[in-house]
């Protein structure tokens, strides 16, 4: 970078590494305090101190101690010409000074970031109204990038939900008396509820990425009460309007259908308020919150693998026809022995394959 970058033999550009700890809770060896406590060392160095933050530095550092402002870079930050000597409060045209480092690294470049004097926030936004039409253009890359990202994301969910539907549909002309094999069980005739369910963790991963939540967000997490109303709508629906058989027989044509999208809608509204709105307000996020309901969220993998075979050994245990028994003991039954198989399943298996992948992450991740 020096011998492309650097003017007349300065050296522009200097590496800072920081030495790797052992942080038992996550089972990974890492830099201390990952992002926050990279920045938050380089800037006690600045200022004299953290003599051993950092394992080695390569560079010209001996102007680095009359920096007062710094201004942080992720790899997907775009900065226009002239906005950085804006941002500082420097004449438009003019040059950064020594007073000024810019931070090369795996982090956002937001107000939190910038290091020195004055209304950081107010200066991006005034900056916003002064770049000139030209400087547009690595922005308009930055968004359409973006963008496309956000549409292939769309598109991916709404075609997983498409190819459930045409799946059953075929299941229900070509094999009409194998609905209950192919068109529940298959993978194929479920994607629309993993479409529904990666839809939500998407917008809620994008969400906890924004310093501003978008009006239809905020909205939209103003509804929590509506939203479970909703569900319990479609639930019901289900239960008392579509006269669906009792059992597990067969259910052909538009019924099935039906159950189908109504099962899936009253999911997608109970968990609805708790993608959007803030999570520590309202009666039902609250709940959603408890304790008790957090540590069935991180069985659920188990749950769902483990559920239906604890509910046929609860029925042979009782010794009664199927949905003949006592619901109240077959519940009880099933359910505990499925939280404690879940359990287990949590605690040997998944969370030690968690970790296994944790480390694997970080002996691959990049010096910064």
């Amino acid at each position: 970078l020096n011998a492309r970058y650097g003017a007349d033999s300065a050296e522009a550009f200097s590496l800072f590494h920081r030495p790797r700890l052992w942080n038992p809770e996550q089972g990974v060896w890492m830099g201390w305090e990952r992002k926050r406590g990279k920045l938050s060392a380089f800037n006690h160095y600045l200022r004299g101190g953290a003599p051993n933050a950092f394992s080695t530095i390569e560079g010209d550092i001996s102007r680095l101690h009359e920096v007062r402002y710094i201004i942080t870079l992720d790899s997907d930050t775009v900065l226009p010409p002239d906005t950085a000597t804006a941002l500082i409060g420097y004449p438009r045209g003019g040059q950064l000074q020594s007073d000024v480092a810019v931070v090369l690294g795996d982090y956002s470049a937001t107000g939190h970031d910038i290091y020195g004097h004055g209304n950081v926030r107010r200066q991006v936004y005034e900056l916003q109204a002064t770049i000139l039409p030209g400087e547009f253009e690595e922005i308009r890359h930055a968004l359409m990038r973006r963008l496309r990202a956000c549409a292939i994301a769309a598109s991916a969910r709404a075609t997983a939900y498409a190819v459930s539907v045409v799946f059953r549909e075929l299941v229900f002309k070509l094999h009409p008396g194998r609905v209950h094999d192919l068109g529940i069980y298959w993978l194929p005739a479920n994607l629309d509820y993993f479409a529904l369910g990666m839809g939500l963790a998407v917008a809620s991963a994008w969400l906890a990425t924004r310093e501003t939540i978008p009006p239809l967000a905020e909205m939209l997490g103003r509804l929590s009460i509506l939203w479970w109303l909703l569900a319990l709508a479609c639930f019901y629906i289900v239960c008392k309007q579509l006269h669906l058989p009792l059992g597990i027989n067969r259910v052909d044509g538009r019924k099935a259908f039906a159950r189908q999208f109504l099962y899936g809608a009253t999911a997608f509204f109970l968990l609805l308020p708790a993608v959007f709105g803030p999570q520590d307000r309202g009666l039902i996020r609250r709940l959603l919150r408890w304790q008790p309901i957090v540590y069935f969220g991180l069985i659920s993998y188990g749950v769902y693998l483990w559920h239906q075979a604890w509910i046929g050994q609860a029925f042979e245990w009782q010794k009664a026809p199927d949905f003949q028994a006592s619901f109240p003991a077959l519940l009880t039954t099933a359910l505990a022995w499925t939280i404690v198989t879940a359990s287990a399943s949590w605690f040997l298996l998944e969370r030690p394959l968690l970790r296994v992948r944790d480390r694997t992450r970080a002996v691959r991740e990049p010096v910064t």
